[in-house]
């Protein structure tokens, strides 16, 4: 491609098909797999305050909870809010919205984030001079070789998280620019304004301004600092209005519940540490082992490093958002992701797995077709083995040990009510015999082998199957596809 204006804007116009088409695929492939109904606790809770706002009750709670003494916070008014911000409701409306039509799926809000995800990495491919298929291939094993896939089919909110960052390593990433900057602040102030945990993007934020400077220099950084401030600004406005109308006071997240729960451990103390360990390393909780790409990012550090060098900046915000989530979501009392799948107030970090598959493409560009196979035959296993935790609802499964464990007396918590307490970590987390995986196996086994679930099962998996199926094959026709159109812009120079 020659660097003509003409030529930049037909690539751009390449890009933006690509990223759209990405976006899409990701929708018609992964939607088929959702499971039907509203089993999570959280969104029931938000899907009850969502349907009030549509009908002009406010964003209030007028109906029991699941768990009043967990969800139910007294306002100034007198009237029961829950702990959430807006944006937790927004993603609710698309629910409510194919409720009217019959159709009730939890998993749908998350899926529009799981596309726009796509989108984002495709976009952060092409300014990190990526090719075609790598930024395509590399959307594909985030999006779905990894726990966002089963998080979205199951309900879970924590991708907008990841958009958030994929969005400001986009801005960073390329030269930047106000305008990219100030869409990474937007997506920032939204991803809190859905999740609270999210502020933890602020420690990425500084170091990628700190990198903006050491690469482009003061003007840069000021002025990509601003735009980033200035996208910001009006969603945290929302976020502390909201808290000032239901407790009076701005910076008052969490008020008034209807019972007492201790949320977190002291700092640095034993259930400290264990949570820390735990969220890296354990097997019932480790955030590599519902990753599996990420084994082979950590294996090739040093080399991606070296060999994606546009990618530099992206690889220390991720380390240092890796260091602030771990220390801090270590402290609570209890491990929420372990009722999803996976350590979900870790997961942001999978986005890391896009310049594996950047470097990945472009080592197998030039090599024999034997090696294009395999890689299509990693990427494919990649994302099917994750069709077992969007199949085989991981939580009822552990659901099951957990509840055998406080029966033969190895839990401290006792009965099982809610998520076990830090003094269960050790039983629950560093055994592999009950870790998550192991209690989802070993109930896929049970289940093919009744045939009343065997045909339940097999047809959820064929679902599913659509997706590493549809992701492989689009991969390789965006692979097919530049490779020709390389071919003849080639031919036309000469």
């Amino acid at each position: 491609m020659n660097g003509s204006p003409i030529a930049s804007r037909q690539d751009l116009r390449r890009w933006i098909l690509i990223g759209a088409l990405t976006a899409l695929v990701t929708i018609v492939a992964v939607y088929p797999s959702l499971p039907p109904g509203v089993r999570n606790w959280d969104n029931m809770v938000k899907l009850q305050v969502a349907a009030n706002i549509l009908r002009g009750a406010g964003a209030v709670l007028t109906a029991p909870t699941p768990d009043d003494q967990q969800y139910v916070l007294r306002g100034v008014d007198g009237r029961s809010y829950t702990g959430y911000p807006l944006g937790a409701y927004i993603l609710q409306v698309p629910t409510l919205l194919l409720a009217r039509r019959g159709v009730v799926c939890e998993g749908i809000g998350p899926l529009v984030l799981l596309a726009l995800l796509a989108l984002a990495l495709v976009d952060w491919g092409r300014r990190s001079e990526a090719s075609y298929a790598g930024a395509v291939a590399g959307a594909a094993l985030v999006c779905t070789g990894t726990a966002f896939w089963p998080m979205a089919a199951h309900g879970y909110d924590n991708v907008v998280e990841a958009l958030a960052l994929v969005l400001l390593f986009r801005a960073y990433s390329g030269g930047g620019g106000a305008g990219a900057w100030f869409v990474a602040g937007v997506g920032t102030a939204f991803a809190i304004d859905v999740r609270y945990g999210a502020a933890v993007l602020v420690v990425p934020a500084v170091v990628l301004v700190g990198a903006e400077f050491a690469a482009r220099g003061w003007f840069s950084a000021i002025r990509g600092a601003c735009a980033l401030g200035a996208g910001a600004l009006p969603g945290l406005i929302i976020d502390l209005w909201w808290n000032w109308k239901r407790f009076g006071s701005p910076l008052t997240f969490l008020a008034g519940r209807a019972g007492e729960m201790q949320l977190s451990v002291e700092t640095f103390s034993r259930y400290h540490w264990e949570g820390m360990a735990g969220l890296l390393f354990s097997p019932g909780k480790g955030f590599v082992w519902y990753a599996p790409p990420m084994i082979a990012v950590i294996a090739l550090l040093r080399v991606l490093w070296r060999r994606v060098p546009n990618a530099k900046g992206e690889f220390v915000a991720a380390g240092a958002y890796l260091v602030a989530a771990t220390f801090l979501f270590g402290r609570l009392t209890f491990w929420h992701g372990e009722w999803g799948w996976g350590p979900r107030y870790l997961s942001a970090v999978y986005v890391m797995a896009a310049p594996l598959a950047w470097w990945v493409c472009d080592q197998l560009a030039s090599r024999r077709a034997v090696w294009k196979l395999a890689g299509s035959i990693a990427l494919f296993v990649a994302i099917a083995i994750q069709m077992a935790a969007v199949v085989g609802y991981p939580v009822e499964c552990q659901l099951s040990v957990v509840h055998k464990l406080a029966e033969s007396n190895q839990t401290v918590t006792r009965p099982i009510a809610r998520p076990p307490l830090p003094e269960d970590n050790r039983v629950l987390y560093f055994e592999p015999a009950n870790a998550m995986p192991v209690s989802l196996i070993r109930c896929m086994a049970e289940d093919l082998a009744n045939p009343e679930w065997r045909g339940l099962l097999l047809g959820g998996l064929a679902w599913a199957s659509i997706v590493p199926v549809l992701s492989l094959m689009y991969v390789v026709v965006v692979a097919i596809a530049s490779r020709r159109a390389s071919t003849l812009r080639a031919a036309d120079k000469g």
